[in-house]
């Protein structure tokens, strides 16, 4: 084998593992929702009933190709019930090799009542949260571009992504009526530019049930801030002993998505507080091992 020949299988070499890296980084499952199964949109997860209860379905209206994911809120037994889609066959998230900027997509969003379109992104690094971003969205008739920024908590290069997307309620409660289409998600640049008129500030104080739950190891933990302030978000197992600090810092109006490792607890009920200022909610989480 000549020297010149050497040289050149070093070098394709080198551009498969730099191709196959970049490949890797945008692993999005089904970005475009072009697959679907049984009326699931493969490697996703929905809230779907069927029959009876069809949160999320396949529409023709797509931004590119055949399709895009359509969510509708739907009452459920009496009470209005928000569509989700999470990432992943089990929605538990999916392989990634980069610290990425940001999460890319386009959507349509029809609300009632004043709900929000709501997209959220977590970073994983050995079932620990090392990133986190998200958009909160109003109305637009047309497909208009979102960009989640994302923060990035450590240095470290995540293994796992987690995607949630859903609407969400100002006073607490969804609407039914409210729709949205998804399309074309992609990871990429930041953007610094996002316009303020596109962006819904929560109206109330607000601490979400985390997903999933019951959980092991890990779960994620969304909270809105109607003005800017002091916050605290803590984990107290049932004795009121405090197990864990995610957040303990300023905050400005906003929707946020922490993640929470649990791997070092045992099984068993834990509390997890949000504290703003003089204002305080509780929930309960389940720990499964």
């Amino acid at each position: 084998m000549s020297k010149w020949f050497r040289m050149m299988l070093f070098v394709l070499a080198g551009m498969a593992v730099l191709f196959g890296t970049q490949g890797a980084k945008a692993q999005i499952p089904n970005p475009g929702f072009e697959d679907w199964s049984g009326g699931e949109p493969v490697d996703w997860f929905t809230d779907n009933v069927a029959p009876a209860f069809v949160f999320v379905s396949q529409s023709t209206a797509a931004h590119s190709g055949s399709s895009a994911a359509q969510g509708s809120v739907l009452s459920l037994s009496g009470f209005a019930t928000s569509p989700f889609l999470l990432a992943g066959a089990d929605g538990s998230g999916f392989p990634i090799n980069s610290q990425v900027e940001a999460l890319h997509g386009f959507y349509t969003f029809a609300p009632a009542g004043g709900d929000i379109f709501s997209v959220s992104v977590v970073l994983f690094k050995n079932g620990a949260g090392v990133g986190t971003g998200g958009a909160q969205l109003g109305a637009s008739s047309t497909y208009k571009e979102f960009v989640a920024n994302i923060t990035h908590l450590t240095s470290d290069v995540p293994d796992t992504a987690f995607i949630e997307i859903l609407v969400l309620g100002t006073g607490g409660t969804v609407h039914v009526g409210s729709t949205f289409t998804v399309d074309d998600l992609a990871w990429g640049a930041g953007a610094n530019d996002v316009k303020q008129s596109d962006i819904r500030v929560p109206t109330e104080f607000r601490l979400e049930q985390n997903y999933p739950n019951p959980f092991n190891p890990t779960t994620v933990i969304t909270y809105q801030l109607p003005t800017a302030n002091r916050v605290t978000l803590r984990i107290y197992d049932l004795l009121g002993k405090e197990v864990a600090t995610l957040v303990d810092e300023e905050k400005p109006a906003g929707s946020y998505t922490v993640g929470f490792d649990a791997t070092r607890l045992t099984s068993g009920m834990y509390f997890y507080r949000l504290t703003a200022g003089s204002q305080v909610q509780t929930r309960t989480m389940l720990l499964v091992r």
